[in-house]
């Protein structure tokens, strides 16, 4: 009787677990790691996916702004998109960026615009997967390779969805006051100039608007980078010697009508 009992003793190891229980504690274990495991690899892929997606609207953000806010990232202080997706943190090859007097507006580079974006060592932006961000020039829009870390594929990131715009296009309406005292009325095509200072690669341009079609209505000019702007108009004809007038216009995305009035000398 005394041997049965320390036989039995042995076979639960003092008080531990026997060998059945122990396959099916693990087999358990297992069981939970298998249902576990996809749902956290599940998150982590979501995870990286909502991090690239915020990494790409910022780019792109620094690229071309926000024009509906008042912020033109790159293009409006150098005119034109980056010609590398480095190039919106580089100031190198750049001019410095500097307030014309004239116009009252910057021109040169005055970034880092993605400051708050890190660089990966080999000094590319890359993905939550480290696969570098791809990026055509002349074009404001950014995809990632995506969890498979394929282009091509149908999970690629691509912000935006479509093609965000870098242009736009002016509209400036003069008027002139007579000597005679009646009322401003629209200008003719004789009796002003105007002109629009623009950022080509970062040093200031000017060129003059299309006068009005017919001698009449306003002045424009399309294509127009997105960005601040400065105006200037002089007389003309019966207007000669009118002092001159200037303006800053902000140019969006569509059409910026600008309304400027000279007074006849």
């Amino acid at each position: 009787m005394a041997e049965g009992a320390e036989r039995s003793s042995q076979r639960r190891g003092g008080g531990g677990f026997s060998l059945i229980e122990v396959i099916v504690v693990i087999a358990i274990v297992s069981l939970m790691i298998g249902a576990i495991a996809p749902l956290t690899l599940q998150q982590l892929t979501q995870k990286r996916m909502e991090s690239t997606r915020a990494q790409l609207k910022k780019l792109v953000t620094a690229m071309a702004g926000r024009p509906e806010s008042g912020d033109f990232g790159y293009v409006g202080d150098m005119g034109s998109l980056p010609p590398t997706l480095a190039d919106v943190n580089s100031a190198a090859g750049k001019p410095p960026y500097v307030i014309d007097p004239g116009d009252r507006v910057g021109y040169g580079y005055a970034g880092p615009y993605a400051y708050d974006v890190p660089l990966a060592p080999g000094g590319q932006f890359v993905d939550a997967w480290n696969v570098p961000l791809r990026y055509v020039g002349g074009a404001a829009q950014l995809t990632s390779a995506g969890p498979d870390r394929a282009f091509g594929s149908a999970d690629d990131l691509v912000y935006p969805a479509s093609l965000a715009p870098v242009s736009g296009n002016l509209i400036v309406r003069m008027l002139g006051v007579p000597t005679s005292g009646d009322p401003a009325a629209a200008l003719a095509a004789s009796e002003a100039r105007v002109w629009v200072s623009w950022s080509q690669n970062g040093t200031r341009q000017e060129t003059q608007l299309t006068p009005p079609v017919g001698g009449t209505g306003p002045w424009f000019l399309n294509g127009l980078h997105t960005g601040h702007h400065g105006v200037r108009a002089q007389g003309a004809g019966s207007y000669l010697g009118a002092s001159p007038v200037r303006d800053v216009v902000r140019v969006g995305r569509g059409t910026t009508l600008l309304t400027l009035t000279l007074v006849q000398p």
